[in-house]
């Protein structure tokens, strides 16, 4: 398609360049990005925020588990404790 001019009429016979097409693409989701990406670092920051009280729980709960694992696996190596 050829450029158009302010008063309808077919302007200057140069065609849209690929670069220009991407261009303009790029220009429109610019202002989709710019307001969508900061609300989704928003919402990830207030998920991790309300699951961290859970996460703590767990890996509390899970080192604990895997040191008294650890400390019988050492107890039974060395023969028990004298």
């Amino acid at each position: 398609a050829y450029l158009q001019t302010a008063h309808g009429r077919r302007g200057s016979r140069t065609r849209r360049t690929d670069a220009g097409h991407l261009l303009e693409g790029a220009r429109l989701l610019h202002g989709l990005l710019s307001e969508g990406f900061p609300i989704m670092i928003l919402v990830g920051f207030v998920v991790i925020l309300m699951s961290l009280p859970a996460l703590i729980n767990f890996f509390s709960k899970s080192f604990y588990q895997g040191f008294l694992m650890l400390e019988k696996l050492f107890v039974s190596f060395s023969g028990g404790i004298r």
